[in-house]
């Protein structure tokens, strides 16, 4: 938990690190796999890849061959169900396998960091994993459980905009409950993360994108949040700044590797060190709607980052208005509410020009299920990060301004 600020400064605490060895970034990252894995041990690795890099490129076959790999699983569906992090496990165990390379988006990447961790605690059944759900009732605080046994290393080769590659999390789905449940644990955070723009540029336009919609809410969310940081401040205003002038043009131009790599750098600085700062009700409502509904991280955040902004502004005027700033909104001259709201109307605008879902009702999500979906988000231990108090009432609120 980073440190929270008073009047005087801020009082004494921890700011953890992420325990990762190292970030390979930059053109020509993912031929230094090999060297990465072999680094770390790994000699018969597993590789868990995205179905449409593995089926429809060469990619994932090259850099399997590349780090010796003794086979390639691909077939992770959105939202990571339990019985793919089973499955991952179990071929884990069977190839006797040293360590994990993920290629691809969140998907695979929760699915490793899961699997990891279902591998170190010897988790074989889907009620094995719930033992090792963070639980969470609101409004506190959440018990994490420890993870006793050592996972293996991973390798994270990221090839959208929504960060997995750098976090201790793992998001996975209770198919039998329509749940996403919380897996957490130091140890699971990918000990390498690869990022080449050459990879990304076979990305598609609306996953790049709205992946990228996902990193600004990391940004937003973790800037406004209770337990905000100047260390932080300095990352989040920086990515807010890149993806402002570079995430529409990078997914009209994908061949512009540049781009690509900043919007890349860009995601980086916007999630390594959120653990310290957490999040809130975008991304609470946000784990619920895709679990019960399928519906991609990346919409979710298109749909209810700005009515959450719109919420949380009477408590955070002040920094949304720097958020403006950052977003390129001439606020010189701008009162602080004016200013404020102006980042949420400057937000709405760059998601008109994407042309992607901005309403529940695009995606088919009606207000029949509002009350069930209000009631698991709190239930979601990040919503306690949120800079308002949230009730039950205030998060239908929102969602009924999202549709």
């Amino acid at each position: 938990m980073g440190a929270a600020p008073t009047r005087r400064g801020w009082m004494s605490s921890a700011f953890e690190m992420p325990r990762m060895d190292r970030v390979i970034y930059g053109r020509e990252a993912a031929a230094r796999l090999g060297e990465q894995g072999r680094a770390l041990g790994m000699h018969r690795p597993l590789v868990v890849a995205s179905n449409t890099l593995a089926t429809t490129t060469d990619v994932v076959d090259h850099l399997a061959d590349d780090c010796g790999a003794v086979a390639v699983f691909h077939h992770v569906p959105p939202h990571v169900p339990r019985e793919a992090v089973l499955e991952v496990a179990t071929r884990f165990r069977e190839h006797r396998a040293d360590g994990i390379v993920s290629i691809g988006g969140g998907s695979p990447i929760d699915c490793s960091k899961a699997a990891a961790l279902a591998v170190a605690a010897g988790i074989a059944e889907s009620e094995d994993i719930d033992r090792h759900r963070v639980r969470y009732r609101h409004p506190g605080p959440a018990v994490v459980p420890p993870l006793e046994g050592t996972p293996p290393p991973q390798i994270a080769v990221g090839t959208t905009l929504s960060g997995g590659e750098f976090t201790p999390v793992a998001g996975v789905t209770d198919t039998a409950r329509g749940v996403k449940d919380i897996l957490l644990a130091d140890q699971i955070t990918p000990r390498v993360a690869i990022l080449d723009p050459e990879l990304a540029s076979r990305t598609p336009r609306e996953l790049w994108l709205t992946t990228g919609v996902r990193a600004i809410d990391h940004v937003v969310e973790g800037f406004y949040s209770s337990r905000h940081h100047p260390h932080t401040d300095a990352l989040f205003l920086e990515s807010l700044r890149i993806f402002s002038s570079d995430l529409l043009v990078s997914g009209d131009e994908p061949s512009d590797l540049e781009l690509r790599e900043r919007c890349q750098v860009a995601a980086w600085l916007a999630i390594v060190h959120l653990k310290n700062v957490s999040t809130g009700l975008s991304h609470g409502l946000g784990h619920q709607l895709g679990a019960r509904f399928g519906v991609p991280h990346g919409v979710t955040s298109c749909i209810l980052l700005p009515p959450v902004m719109a919420f949380n502004r009477p408590v955070t005027a002040d920094r949304q208005a720097r958020l403006a700033a950052a977003m390129g909104v001439p606020v010189a001259g701008m009162g602080q509410e004016e200013a404020a709201e102006a980042a949420e109307l400057r937000l709405r605008s760059m998601l008109s020009e994407m042309g992607v879902p901005t309403r529940l009702r695009d995606v088919g999500v009606g207000p029949e299920h509002f009350a069930g979906l209000a009631e698991e988000a709190l239930q979601d231990m990040i919503v306690a990060g949120n800079p308002r108090p949230v009730t039950v009432d205030d998060a239908l609120a929102v969602l009924h301004a999202a549709y």
